[in-house]
């Protein structure tokens, strides 16, 4: 009875250190498949997640090289997959983004080592798809991007350029075949040049601190330039330079010029010949008014006008000269109100009766109702005197005409109703 005891409990204990150990090795296999590889098969490693998905697929060809290594998130999506050749290179990589929630990648990224390519498989919510195919260079660096419909058809593409120091110099930005948008940069990155799509293409200028100075915008129309505007560095208009195309050629029409205190007032205007000579020259004060306009022609000849105003910003007195010699000139008077009041008209005489004398001379003055109807008309003849008098009511209606000799004798009066001689 005792031997039969003894055997029962040497065997119970057997058993009970078989169990253990059987756990034992349980508990280890399941750590194992949550923290590393574990060989299912002579060709394939397998890592997991810690909540038991795959994490990590390795294939391996016959002689043990890695053919292809696949990644999982703890969803169990594949983010990532890369192929090799046979010298352990890699060949293709793919990686998957924005998942949707059926577990589909609308992203899909391909990266072609040997090839230098890049494509991008994009698909919206509502099932729109666009491809984007990037080229490098041999320096890994984007050389070109264009972009495809579902249909293969090139929707857009851009053109990536580089100085020697491999910052980007230019990148230029397209719409079919038609140039949309580009920005330029010197070597240490600074911003020379920019266009955004359907906005005027921008120059920038910098002064030795690198600090910038002003901007000019270039604005064109069929390929060809139809204006220029300049800005400071605080983004007041300097000048515009307006174009026009001829025959496939873009001729410089004007030049505005604005003040430099950003009111956006006038400064000066210049046009220009089809040669490109100057044919006028405009000039305004600070507050934008016409003190001086200038017309320049083939002949070298020239015409220029002067104009002057009072405290009031009224104009008081207009100057004409030929040559730089003045020809004649305009007085005006003002109201309250600001409506001329008097204009009186001095012209210069080279000659009276054949002799030579190079005065100027009042030649007629022109008073004026407050509503801006004529008042009252007055011309002088050679030595100064009245020559004749025309008055007008208020409401324009002729009244009188008084007219008179070389002494300043009434000649004649005409009245609406009759001329009445003397």
């Amino acid at each position: 009875m005792k031997k039969i005891l003894a055997i029962a409990i040497l065997l119970s204990s057997l058993f009970a250190l078989a169990s253990c150990k059987d756990v034992q090795e349980s508990v280890q296999t399941t750590t194992e498949q949550t923290t590393q590889a574990t060989t299912e098969s002579p060709k394939e490693a397998k890592e997991y997640h810690s909540n038991g998905n795959l994490k990590t697929l390795t294939v391996f060809d016959d002689n043990g090289n890695v053919v292809s290594v696949a990644k999982y998130n703890n969803l169990g999506y594949c983010t990532e997959e890369y192929l090799f050749d046979s010298k352990g290179r890699e060949k293709l990589i793919t990686t998957y983004e924005n998942f949707n929630q059926n577990g589909i990648a609308l992203t899909q990224s391909i990266y072609d080592p040997i090839k230098a390519t890049t494509v991008v498989k994009n698909y919206s919510k509502d099932g729109a798809y666009i491809e984007r195919v990037t080229s490098y260079n041999e320096n890994y660096l984007p050389v070109k991007d264009e972009y495809f419909d579902a249909e293969s058809n090139v929707l857009k593409y851009e053109l990536y350029d580089y100085h020697d120091n491999l910052n980007v110099k230019s990148i230029f930005y397209y719409k079919g075949n038609e140039k949309d948008a580009y920005v330029i940069y010197d070597e240490n990155g600074v911003l020379l040049s920019s266009k955004e799509s359907g906005k005027p293409a921008k120059i920038f200028f910098y002064n030795l601190n690198g600090e910038l100075e002003e901007v000019k915008e270039h604005i064109y129309s069929a390929g060809e330039i139809v204006q220029i505007n300049k800005y400071s560095e605080s983004g007041n208009l300097l000048y515009r330079l307006d174009y026009e195309i001829k025959e496939y050629d873009a001729l410089l029409q004007s030049r505005t010029d604005f003040n430099e205190n950003g009111n956006g007032f006038i400064k000066t205007v210049y046009e220009y010949n089809k040669d490109g000579s100057l044919s006028k020259a405009l000039s305004h004060n600070e507050k934008g008014l016409l003190v001086k306009e200038e017309e320049f022609l083939k002949n070298a000849s020239s015409f220029k006008d002067i104009f002057h105003y009072n405290e009031k910003d009224l104009l008081i007195k207009e100057e004409h000269y030929i040559k730089n010699e003045l020809s004649y000139y305009y007085l005006f008077e003002h109201y309250e109100n600001g409506n001329v009041s008097k204009l009186s008209y001095y012209f210069r005489h080279k000659y009276i009766d054949s002799v030579y004398t190079n005065k100027i001379l009042l030649e007629y003055c022109i008073e004026f109702h407050e509503n801006g109807n004529y008042a009252k008309e007055t011309y002088y003849n050679y030595e100064g005197i009245i020559a004749c008098v025309r008055e007008y009511a208020e409401n324009g209606d002729f009244i009188t005409e008084t007219r008179y000799d070389a002494q300043g004798n009434v000649i004649s009066i005409k009245s609406n109703l009759a001329t009445v001689p003397t």
